[in-house]
């Protein structure tokens, strides 16, 4: 995380939302429904212990480190980015959590057919930027699932077809690389089922304030309180954001959970 007082509008601006949020306010949670979500995810794929599992996308390995040790499974993390992928080792090393994290692309997954009892990702297909990557990703995740594994999913995803306008507003306010490209939770389902994902479940969670807070350490709250307060550009930034999310797009947005097997 960078030093965030004194940043310019343009160090405030430029950054895509998940970016600003990570880099810039301090969260390290960034999909729908923080830990909570990921708990019913673990709960519809029937994660257990010694299970392998595999969280594609686990960026700073919050998650991952997260389901090794509440169900004692055998995880893996795989994200493109390498200094995510250090920092969650070293997280894993200094906590003592049995996880471990390797490099690797989601489109291409660097593992054997049937390798994992359960395949994971979590807000990862929405940043993949096109349609056709959502489509092999899924694709990678089915085929380095064992037969009978399960796969699942959380997204963000426009509960019903949302107003051109509303879509350009949150292109423009909110993340310009995944709004475009963001499916209905109903289009999530039907990618996963016509890529051979069977039995699904899925279940479809409103947006809310509520949601951010819960994705929030106390102490993340306080920053980003006095981060907002005492910097302009950042304070605009939020407001922009909280506006589309929770105002002109009430009714709209929404995230699915998505769980069904191989």
């Amino acid at each position: 995380m960078i030093s965030t007082s004194m940043l310019s509008r343009e160090q405030v601006e430029q950054p895509d939302l998940f970016e600003f949020m990570s880099n810039v306010m301090g969260y390290t949670i960034m999909h729908p429904g923080a830990l909570s979500a990921t708990d019913r995810l673990a709960q519809m794929v029937h994660v257990g212990p010694e299970m392998s599992v595999l969280d594609v996308g686990s960026g700073k390995g919050i998650s991952a480190l997260h389901l090794a040790r509440k169900y004692g499974c055998k995880v893996m993390g795989v994200d493109i980015s390498e200094r995510f992928v250090d920092q969650a080792n070293d997280a894993a090393r200094r906590t003592g959590i049995k996880a471990a994290f390797r490099v690797g692309d989601a489109l291409d997954l660097p593992f054997a057919d049937g390798e994992f009892d359960v395949v994971l990702a979590q807000a990862v297909l929405i940043m993949l930027g096109s349609r056709v990557a959502q489509e092999r990703a899924v694709e990678e995740m089915v085929r380095v699932t064992r037969p009978g594994g399960y796969i699942g999913g959380i997204e963000l995803g426009w509960k019903r077809e949302p107003p051109p306008g509303l879509i350009r507003t949150a292109t423009a306010r909110m993340c310009k690389n995944c709004v475009p490209n963001m499916r209905t939770i109903a289009g999530w389902r039907d990618l996963f089922s016509s890529k051979g994902v069977r039995e699904l479940q899925v279940l479809e969670e409103n947006m809310g304030y509520q949601m951010m807070w819960r994705a929030m350490a106390p102490f993340q709250i306080m920053r980003g309180m006095f981060l907002i307060l005492i910097n302009p550009a950042i304070r605009k930034r939020m407001m922009g954001f909280m506006k589309v999310m929770f105002r002109e797009g009430r009714g709209y947005f929404g995230y699915g959970i998505f769980a069904g097997r191989r």
